[in-house]
């Protein structure tokens, strides 16, 4: 009886301890489909796929969906009116809207995804043809600038991130001035200019994506912006309101 218990001991203790290794095994995992930074940026093909995913944010809801251009065009003095007629944001009170976080959230996932493709595309050096890598590298850094310029037009003063948070783990990063905002905006437009190929080049990319020209339109506008807010001052009159009446405000010259 006894030396039967202590067989049933040992074949529990044996069972126990394959059941333990195999296990072990079962727990070491390898990366087959898991995607990170480190693991995908490998040829021209997932570059490709990474900076489309940058565009990928102007079409949500966020953005060009609904918010965005409501926000920006329904406020503007052509079309408010009262809030039955145009909502909240036409007739001058955005903070009304569903969507008056959209810009700000929309914006900076737009400059999250280019910081990951600027820092992980750098380093791809093989099966990647060399020109399409700088203009890749030329469309994150306009979408970047593009997305800095719509936020201190909203704004003002915001923050500004150039690296994504694997480089730089500090989320409390503070305002930063308009004028350095700006001047972020010409940098990073005229490094894209370099970079992109213009409208018709064999490697300039699909329809829709950012060219040398865009950038360059885009630089010019934000020049334009610049001089005429700095030339800006006193106030605004605009229509608005649930009585449609006018209403006045000083003017920002940054809001120009």
């Amino acid at each position: 009886m006894k030396k039967s218990i202590q067989i049933k001991t040992i074949l529990a203790a044996l069972t126990g301890m394959l059941l333990l290794s195999a296990c072990s095994k079962e727990l070491e995992e390898k990366p087959f489909s898991f995607l990170s930074p480190e693991n995908f940026y490998k040829n021209e093909s997932d570059a490709k796929t990474a900076i489309n995913g940058v565009y990928n944010a102007l079409y949500t809801y966020d953005m060009y969906l609904q918010p965005f251009w409501n926000l920006t065009v329904l406020d503007d003095d052509h079309v408010s009116g009262v809030d039955w007629f145009l909502g909240t944001s036409g007739a001058g009170n955005p903070q009304g809207y569903w969507g008056v976080n959209g810009p700000w959230v929309g914006c900076y996932s737009i400059i999250a995804r280019a910081n990951t493709v600027l820092e992980n595309v750098a380093n791809i050096e093989t099966q990647i043809d060399p020109e399409i890598k700088t203009r890749i590298m030329g469309e994150a850094h306009f979408l970047r600038a593009w997305s800095y310029f719509q936020l201190v037009q909203l704004y003002g003063p915001v923050p500004v991130r150039l690296k994504s948070l694997s480089a730089d783990a500090n989320p409390a990063v503070p305002r930063t001035p308009v004028k350095e905002v700006y001047q972020v905006i010409i940098d990073e437009l005229k490094l894209a200019e370099t970079m992109l190929f213009p409208v018709g080049h064999s490697k300039a990319g699909e329809p829709g994506r950012a060219t040398r020209g865009l950038a360059k339109g885009l630089l010019a506008k934000v020049y334009l912006t610049m001089a005429s807010g700095g030339v800006a001052s006193g106030t605004v009159s605009v229509r608005g309101g649930q009585d449609n009446a006018v209403y006045v405000h000083t003017k920002m010259w940054w809001q120009v």
